[in-house]
């Protein structure tokens, strides 16, 4: 562990310990009806993805981590919209044709307990909940960056 946090402060990425399960429950349910609750600790790794429809960084990010998330089974994969209504959200998954779980933070109760600094922002989960990755934005150095955490 010593290793990865020397490696994330080289980089300028902080890990962040969330204590997920000491917040009121706040589940959020995706354009498929699916209902996920970032309050409990997840089955496995999990990326959370903050996005927006007005974000256009996250356009190109998006189906980039929908193509990833096909090569990459044992991860799960989430995508938090902070758009102020749920048409962001419907517009997101229908222009790109997400079929990644998308959820609407409609009271930005996740966003608040994350605080991303802007959008795309992406933060991997361990299976106990806390943040063991994370970076802001969007470009080709940071997505390889990203996709070796994942791979490691």
């Amino acid at each position: 562990m010593g290793v990865l946090m020397g490696w994330l402060r080289t980089v300028g990425l902080v890990a962040v310990g969330i204590a997920l399960s000491a917040s009121p429950s706040a589940a959020q349910t995706d354009q498929h009806g699916k209902t996920h609750d970032l309050t409990q600790p997840p089955a496995r790794v999990t990326v959370v993805d903050f996005a927006a429809s007005w974000c256009i960084p996250c356009w190109k990010s998006l189906p980039r981590l929908q193509a990833l998330a096909a090569q990459m089974p044992d991860v799960e994969f989430l995508v938090v919209s902070v758009d102020d209504e749920v048409d962001g959200r419907d517009q997101l998954v229908s222009r790109i044709n997400l079929t990644l779980p998308v959820v609407w933070d409609e009271n930005h109760q996740l966003a608040e307990r994350f605080a991303p600094q802007g959008m795309p922002a992406t933060f991997v989960l361990d299976v106990e909940g806390s943040v063991i990755y994370q970076h802001l934005g969007y470009d080709q150095d940071l997505w390889n960056e990203f996709v070796r955490f994942l791979e490691d």
